[in-house]
């Protein structure tokens, strides 16, 4: 079985959860984990570290981020193709289905003039980050609004609050949700790509952010 195969990223879901694996071609991997029946503190569980592949034997070394707890096991590989994997879980007692998820690039560019600012960022930007799909959207006067996509397919608001750029990194603070006012932590991003229709951001976690630039029909 070919090592080239599993490179990517592969989502697998059911009533309980989601799970997102992604091997990297140098043989390191992170892997996220969120619960959908209970509340977990961090949510999701990140786990980052190294994996190979022998015979049908998938080895994963890695460490959770948030407690550095170190983990070692292997989980046997069925089959895996171009849109479909299938590995069994660590126990051995089922095979789980993982579908490959279409990854967005975004390359740094090489031009002085394509650093951050309020011109670059205002409107709308979409990305897929930590299991789940999410729109910002920049406005003028410093707002800043966070949808998130439910499963029946719309878009929902989620956090709203405001953003400014200081030293070439984002500056987000949310300030309220649905049902009023928050105490949230501020978020720092910062650039590590930019493009035209797409900007790559590294926050607290170790893979990036990747938004890309979405026209809204209607607002």
């Amino acid at each position: 079985m070919r090592q080239a195969k599993l490179i990517g990223t592969w989502r697998y879901e059911d009533e309980d959860g989601v799970e997102e694996i992604s091997f990297r071609p140098d043989h390191t991997f992170w892997q996220l984990e969120t619960s959908k029946k209970e509340f977990i503190t961090p949510s999701p569980l990140e786990e980052t570290g190294s994996w190979q592949l022998k015979g049908d034997q998938l080895l994963l070394d890695s460490v959770v981020t948030w407690n550095k707890q170190q983990n070692q096991f292997s989980r046997t590989v069925v089959s895996v193709g171009g849109t479909a994997l299938v590995i069994k879980t660590v126990d051995g007692s089922k095979s789980l289905l993982y579908k490959r998820l279409a990854e967005v690039a975004c390359d740094p560019s090489s031009d002085p003039s394509s650093a951050l600012s309020e011109a670059t960022l205002l409107g709308s930007w979409q990305t897929h980050y930590n299991t789940h799909d999410y729109q910002y959207r920049f406005s003028r006067d410093g707002r800043v609004d966070l949808f998130y996509l439910f499963p029946d397919g719309l878009w929902q608001p989620l956090l709203a609050g405001e953003w400014h750029i200081e030293n070439g990194k984002l500056f987000i603070q949310f300030q309220k949700d649905a049902s009023g006012p928050i105490q949230e932590k501020e978020d720092i991003w910062t650039p590590i790509a930019i493009r035209a229709n797409c900007i790559a951001m590294r926050g607290n976690s170790s893979r990036p952010c990747i938004m890309r630039r979405v026209h809204l029909t209607n607002r």
